[in-house]
Formats: C-alpha cells, structure tokens, sequence
C-alpha cells in the first residue's frame, strides 16, 4: 500500500492506495451521499479544517488509476465507476471555490 498525503478534512490526514488492484482506501478525503448529497462531494468547509487544501487533496487523485474507491462516509463502498465519479467531485469543488474567491 503507499500512503498519499491528503490534508485538508483534518491536517494530517493520509490515504492508502494499491496500485495493484486500483483500490483507493480514502478515509475522510472525499464523502459519499451524506448530508442530503447525492454522490461523492469534498468534505464542506463546517467540518473540514482546511477546506481549500481538500480540495488541492481531492486533486491529487486525479493523477492515479482508481477502480474501488473505500470511504470512511459510505454506506458502500464504490465498486465501478470509481474514477469518473472523482473527476465529478473534484469539478464542482473547484468551480464552488472559484465562486467563492470572486
């Protein structure tokens, strides 16, 4: 397994990832349908220490290979799709943010 960095829900906060099997283990990085959301989202800045590093976290697993993604906030775990779902979250992370800052 190889530990990636990904602060920002809580400053030190790691994730796992075999590269192997394309299994991505994400603790708090990402939530899944929780809090009346459909889908996966980044964490909100009311329970995020650093939301704006999240975001910069939530980025970094566009640079590698996921098929199965394991969240602390699931009611399951995601099995296929894993990849386009996070490119979905890390967009409109972005573009909230974006709006924010104008």
């Amino acid at each position: 397994m190889q530990v990636i960095h990904t602060p920002g829900h809580t400053l030190g906060h790691i994730s796992l990832y075999d590269k192997e099997r394309r299994i991505f283990i994400g603790g708090d990085v990402l939530f899944n349908s929780i809090s009346n959301t459909d889908g996966l989202f980044v964490p909100p800045s009311v329970v995020t220490k650093d939301w704006e590093t999240s975001i910069i976290s939530a980025r970094r697993l566009l640079n590698i290979k996921v098929e199965k993604l394991l969240l602390a906030h699931q009611s399951t775990p995601i099995l296929e799709n894993a990849q386009q779902m996070i490119e979905k979250a890390v967009s409109v992370a972005t573009t909230q943010k974006d709006t924010i800052i104008k």
